[in-house]
């Protein structure tokens, strides 16, 4: 089920973290990143790294976060451009009062995503929420990875 606008940035702004999809040395990579939504605009702080100099050399970006309920999983891709923000404005300002830094730094911009494409779907789940578990069988607990020897 495909959702209108109005409800997609509901369910954007009902989350603070999400994934953002920059293109690295011509190949697509994804950060995981707290974020608010200020009206019709994402808004997030990052240091200097690679999200920064991606977003330097090409704008366009894609971001996305999803959630499920006992019966539902959605999803809301927001495709657009990133902005590099001025170190005081209204939208820095709201977003420093809604977004306390994950990492203690005196050294972050903050980046403002405009959207050009926004699609939110979400899917009924027809099984239970689960994982398979190495014999095949559906199971609520999450799976765990065999663990490496050194």
């Amino acid at each position: 089920m495909e959702f209108a606008d109005a409800d997609a940035w509901a369910l954007l702004t009902s989350r603070t973290v999400g994934r953002l999809s920059v293109m690295v040395d011509g190949h697509p990579d994804i950060f995981p990143i707290d974020y608010a939504c200020i009206g019709q605009t994402l808004v997030f702080r990052t240091d200097v790294g690679t999200k920064l100099r991606a977003m330097a050399h090409d704008q366009h970006v894609a971001f996305e976060v999803d959630g499920h309920t006992p019966s539902t999983t959605w999803s809301v891709v927001v495709r657009g451009r990133a902005e590099r923000l001025p170190g005081s404005s209204e939208l820095t300002d709201q977003a420093t009062a809604m977004l306390p830094p994950w990492v203690p730094t005196e050294s972050f911009t903050w980046i403002a995503v405009h959207a050009d494409s926004l699609r939110a779907r979400s899917f009924e789940h027809h099984l239970p929420i689960g994982r398979l578990d190495e014999a095949g069988a559906l199971t609520s607990r999450p799976m765990t990875l065999p663990r490496r020897t050194p």
